[in-house]
């Protein structure tokens, strides 16, 4: 009987434990999600202070440039329109000095 437990007991897979493993991957990820802290010691925290302080000179920057390109195109835009009213204002007079578009003909 003896010979057929162990006879049995080489035909079962080791057991191993992962439990551990997780266990211990749970805890070192513990504090990673990236939520903020709770409790009052999040306002008074000087690292929480400085890397609130990085973000919002970060965004400033980012929207400055931003109002910087609006800028740029809108100057753009105002320089096609002074250019497209004198290309216009030309033609208008010309057509006007030709008669063209007043009822007025001009004799061939």
């Amino acid at each position: 009987m003896s010979l057929q437990l162990r006879t049995l007991a080489r035909q079962l897979p080791l057991r191993t434990s992962t439990r551990t493993f997780s266990a211990l991957a749970r805890r070192m990820a513990e504090g990673d999600s990236g939520a903020p802290r709770s409790g009052g010691s999040a306002q008074s925290d000087a690292f929480t202070k400085r890397e609130q302080a990085s973000e919002d000179f970060y965004v400033r920057q980012k929207e400055r440039e931003y109002l910087e390109r609006l800028r740029a195109r809108v100057k753009s835009s105002e320089e096609q329109l002074e250019k497209d009213k004198a290309v216009s204002s030309s033609w208008t007079l010309t057509r006007a000095r030709r008669g063209i578009g007043h009822g007025l003909t001009v004799g061939l």
